[in-house]
């Protein structure tokens, strides 16, 4: 018999998920509709506060929304 702790076990937030993140991060989704899907897929709030908090700041991940401007932008005039 397994015991109500592992029934009830909060997803982890692996690598796929961290990834996932950054990725919607440096395409332009807001934040806090990443941090509501977070959630819906069991994530604490705080948690997924945290860790999109944590990844918009890292200096790879404003390198990536800059690098996603500049093709917008070049988009843009080839159009």
């Amino acid at each position: 018999m397994q015991n109500n702790e592992s029934q009830l076990a909060e997803p982890q937030l692996n690598d796929s998920w961290k990834q996932w993140i950054a990725i919607n991060l440096m395409v332009g989704e807001r934040p806090e509709h990443l941090i509501q899907i977070l959630m819906q897929n069991g994530f604490p709030q705080e948690e997924a506060m945290k860790e999109v908090s944590l990844a918009s700041q890292h200096p790879y991940i404003r390198a990536g929304q800059s690098l996603a401007h500049q093709v917008e932008k070049r988009n843009w005039v080839l159009d």
